[in-house]
């Protein structure tokens, strides 16, 4: 029972600690693709004007873009409801542990590790594919400003809007 115990247990950390991971590395994407978002706004607006047709489509993709985010920013909320409860059932579950005639801690582990389990390969990875969609999105947006873009003057000398300094 002991070996048993012993691999649950680590099993639940292994599972915990990838979803914690995968829970971190999303948020961070989240943050650096809305500022690599931002940037590439304020490089075409800087650039000069453009076509109008040029920055409807600028905008256009980066209201989908914006959608992308939206929709997982509303997928997560959904998720952290569904972890609340699920901690919520383990919390009671964990305090009514002390109440049993025998101290297994099988049905809590148990029910710990399919809570992770759930989170991990079930919650988590469609909030993870809207991220892969927003990355796609966001280098079709890069390569879109990079081609309209006015090209830029060699000589680092120059002003960015072509003056020359004295």
């Amino acid at each position: 029972m002991a070996e048993d115990f012993t691999s649950k247990l680590v099993e639940l950390v292994e599972i915990q600690t990838s979803a914690e991971n995968m829970k971190i590395e999303m948020s961070e994407r989240a943050f650096q693709r809305g500022k690599e978002l931002r940037i590439l706004l304020n490089r075409w607006d800087e650039s000069g004007p453009h076509a109008p047709e040029w920055t409807k489509d600028l905008r256009d993709r980066n209201q989908a873009a914006q959608a992308v985010i939206a929709s997982a920013i509303a997928l997560q909320q959904k998720v952290n409801v569904a972890r609340l409860q699920r901690n919520e059932q383990l919390v009671t579950l964990a305090r009514n542990f002390d109440t049993f005639e025998e101290l297994d801690p099988s049905p809590l582990l148990n029910e710990m590790l399919a809570a992770y389990r759930q989170e991990l390969m079930t919650d988590l990875p469609p909030i993870r594919e809207l991220f892969s969609d927003l990355d796609r999105q966001i280098s079709e947006i890069e390569a879109l400003v990079e081609a309209r873009m006015p090209a830029r003057e060699a000589d680092p000398n120059q002003r960015r809007f072509g003056r020359k300094r004295n």
